[in-house]
């Protein structure tokens, strides 16, 4: 039988979390970045970047199933099971690093996949873990962030993330490319600016990735600078670390590939990432 959606069953990586001084920074002397934004999702509340609804609420777990095994294996995969919970609401105020464990419990023999019935009893135990997210100190953006001159470095890495391996696109140069960063150009940002460790793994980064993108078929899941989901995911990571925005923005903000490198020569630039990422652990 298949459940409904309402069916409720009832050492991170050594980002130090902050003083209440060292939270300040000399673009943030008061110490504000606690402070929810205008028009900004925050990684601790309800999780959905647009601030819709989630668009599949009413659907079950087993018609999500069905619409995301397109090729009638009867499994999906990691990806394809958190971004049908993220289209059902399910994630919303969920810890990204417990959901993650759960899917592990799960997949029992490691396949990195799971079948319906699977499924259905994981959605179960992900809804019952609404709250969780709230447990962790909040991490806010700053009101006003967007629009302020500390912004500017971390848009600048933002949009040099979303340019790498496309061709070197520049804001300048007026094209699509450089306005979002899909789920590959995330991975990239989380392992680059060596984020990962502790809870935060890369399977924990991709949940946060989903729960964050625009909701429902067909819609491209990416995340953007002008609409705040970026900046949001990164206050997630955030909450996971038990850090400050201000920490995790700061690390972003010193981290971005080089601009100009063309398709297939990403390689080129592996070197320089890997010392970048070794810096930002070393300034941790």
């Amino acid at each position: 039988t298949a459940t409904s959606d309402s069916d409720d069953s009832g050492e991170s990586a050594k980002l130090a979390p902050a003083s209440s001084a060292s939270m300040r920074s000399s673009d943030d002397p008061a110490g504000n970045l606690g402070t929810k934004p205008n028009g900004v999702a925050n990684g601790t509340g309800s999780g959905n970047g647009s601030g819709k609804s989630p668009v599949f609420a009413a659907e079950t777990t087993r018609e999500a199933f069905a619409r995301y095994d397109v090729d009638g294996s009867g499994s999906l995969d990691f990806h394809e099971v958190f971004v049908a919970l993220a289209d059902m609401g399910a994630l919303d105020g969920v810890l990204a690093s417990a959901a993650a464990d759960l899917f592990k419990q799960f997949d029992a023999d490691a396949s990195g996949t799971i079948d319906v019935a699977e499924f259905q009893a994981l959605t179960v135990k992900v809804k019952a873990l609404k709250g969780s997210l709230e447990s962790k100190p909040a991490a806010e953006v700053p009101a006003g962030f967007l629009e302020s001159a500390s912004a500017l470095p971390l848009r600048h890495s933002f949009e040099a993330f979303a340019a790498f391996g496309k061709g070197g696109i520049s804001r300048a140069g007026g094209t699509a490319a450089a306005e979002s960063v899909s789920g590959r150009d995330w991975a990239k940002v989380i392992k680059d600016c060596g984020l990962v460790g502790g809870v935060v793994s890369a399977a924990t980064s991709d949940i946060i990735f989903a729960r964050m993108t625009p909701k429902g078929k067909g819609v491209k899941r990416v995340l953007r600078w002008d609409d705040g989901t970026f900046l949001s995911a990164l206050a997630g990571v955030a909450a996971e670390h038990r850090v400050t925005f201000g920490q995790v923005a700061a690390r972003v903000a010193q981290c971005a590939p080089q601009r100009n490198v063309e398709p297939g020569n990403e390689e080129a630039s592996l070197a320089a990432a890997e010392e970048r990422a070794a810096a930002a652990g070393a300034r941790a």
